[in-house]
């Protein structure tokens, strides 16, 4: 069965909640810019790192983009896009 898509739309999206996790502007999102978005999000800081630790597919400590579109890709694969939608609305309310 081959992979799934996520539309265009959806890309857009995680492409400007990245950016908007990336305080620094580096085009990489670091262990603490994550901490401090889920916890302004839902304080679900241990959500977080669980995150973080499935999006860092290299373990350098750093999330580049790719990494970030190959982790919601691959969640695409298992979930619906209305069920990533839920989940991103959270990090967009913050």
């Amino acid at each position: 069965m081959p992979a799934k898509e996520l539309s265009d739309e959806l890309k857009t999206n995680l492409e400007e909640i990245f950016n908007m996790i990336d305080t620094d502007g580096d085009g990489t999102l670091d262990r603490n810019e994550i901490l401090v978005c889920f916890e302004k999000a839902n304080g679900r800081t241990s959500k977080a790192l669980k995150y973080f630790t499935s999006m860092d597919e290299n373990r350098d400590g750093n999330i580049k983009k790719a990494e970030y579109m190959a982790f919601w890709e691959s969640l695409a694969n298992r979930v619906t896009e209305d069920q990533i939608r839920v989940e991103l609305q959270t990090l967009e309310e913050r």
